[in-house]
């Protein structure tokens, strides 16, 4: 008897431990591939951040080389109070252009408006998994029922908003 109490203990201990250990091995996948989509998104945020500080470098370029005096000297490209007629002229050599990757169609009409996208769409998923966690954290908590709730209908609402956003937002091709 003792025998076959030890046998079923260690076999329950072994496929104790082999389901722990599956489940290890499961979120460490997991967690890969949260920090892979982390890294990817982080990288999108980076070009769409060096994209816009190109903007601002074209913007100036384009003030210091047109031909309204107030523009190029006041910093900015404020129109108001010129007559709607005013013809704006910039003067700019095609060589000083080749520099700005932001002129490229390709940049213009796919890579900027999919960085946006999938900046929108992280920050929509990043809203629903910390209200989903909050959820978890208020049940464990055991917190009251009312604000319990409170979050759950949040955490839906934010469900809500990014299956909106997947079901009508496309990448561009």
């Amino acid at each position: 008897m003792k025998i076959a109490t030890c046998v079923v203990l260690l076999l329950f201990s072994g496929a104790f431990h082999a389901q722990a250990q599956s489940r290890h091995d499961h979120w460490s996948v997991v967690r890969a591939e949260q920090l892979s989509n982390h890294e990817k998104f982080a990288a999108s945020v980076e070009w769409t951040r060096n994209r816009l500080m190109e903007v601002g470098e074209f913007t100036q370029l384009l003030m210091e080389n047109s031909n309204l005096e107030q523009m190029s000297k006041g910093g900015g490209f404020d129109t108001y109070g010129l007559p709607a007629d005013t013809t704006v002229v910039f003067k700019v050599r095609v060589g000083e252009l080749d520099k700005y990757s932001i002129l490229d169609w390709i940049v213009q009409n796919i890579s900027f408006p999919n960085s946006m996208l999938r900046i929108a769409g992280y920050g929509l998923v990043s809203r629903a998994e910390i209200l989903r966690l909050k959820v978890e954290n208020a049940k464990l908590a055991n917190a009251s029922a009312d604000s319990t709730q409170k979050l759950e209908l949040q955490y839906l609402e934010a469900q809500k908003a990014l299956d909106e956003f997947l079901a009508t937002q496309r990448w561009v091709d």
